[in-house]
């Protein structure tokens, strides 16, 4: 589900995670970087540079996830570069996971 208005979106996956996630696509970064020569930067240096373009909106919401007990990382492909937040849930208390997704809303929605 998306979250907010800078391209976060909310997973709770199947084997128990719940997933705040953002990203780029590698194409996009591309894009951004047309002036100079994109088609030369390997993966990595793609990476770093959406990292860059990333770390705006991950720096409002970083502090408060971490002291949520999420854990970041950073996934990345040939196809995209995500930076995710995630922690653990437990399906046999599913009101604590409903309590989590709403929670979890509302740091994305609050004006910053």
């Amino acid at each position: 589900m998306p979250l907010g208005e800078e391209g976060w979106m909310l997973e709770v996956t199947p084997d128990g995670r719940m997933i705040c996630q953002t990203g780029m696509d590698i194409d996009d970064i591309k894009s951004l970087l047309s002036e100079g020569t994109p088609e030369d930067l390997g993966t990595d240096e793609l990476a770093k540079q959406a990292k860059y373009y990333l770390q705006p909106a991950v720096a409002k919401v970083r502090r408060v996830l971490i002291g949520a007990g999420f854990e970041e990382t950073t996934e990345m492909n040939d196809q995209y570069v995500a930076i995710t937040f995630h922690k653990a849930v437990d399906f046999q208390k599913l009101d604590e996971v409903k309590q989590a997704v709403r929670w979890c809303q509302q740091q994305f929605t609050r004006k910053t």
